[in-house]
């Protein structure tokens, strides 16, 4: 359900990232500036809403409302919603692949375990 208040038009799509944990799996704990930084960077969030003609031009829909996505990384237009959340409004051709709940931002872990031994 979309209770963010923004409703996507055109070729558009609403996605909510996942927030980011504020401890690394190692331990780590982000400083807000790398939170808001990683935060920013995020890949991958929830199909929450999609304009009209989103994948007009393609066989089929690349995901349906409700499905975990990734998306282009610092893409899109970043909004907060009358709910208080945190959302991007992105091209529909920014999503890049649907993803299975057991799949995880590595990039972020890898750049912790190479920040720590340093």
């Amino acid at each position: 359900m979309n209770n963010s208040g923004i409703h996507p038009k055109g070729d558009r799509i609403l996605i909510k990232p996942e927030e980011l944990e504020e401890v690394s799996s190692g331990g780590i704990i982000l400083a807000n500036e790398s939170h808001e930084k990683y935060s920013n960077a995020q890949v991958y969030g929830h199909l929450v809403a999609v304009g009209a003609d989103c994948w007009s031009d393609y066989a089929e829909p690349f995901a349906q409302i409700g499905e975990r996505v990734m998306f282009a990384k610092h893409g899109g237009c970043p909004v907060v919603g009358r709910d208080g959340e945190k959302y991007r409004v992105l091209n529909d051709t920014d999503v890049t692949a649907t993803l299975d709940d057991d799949v995880t931002y590595f990039e972020l872990n890898k750049r912790q375990r190479v920040g720590a031994a340093a």
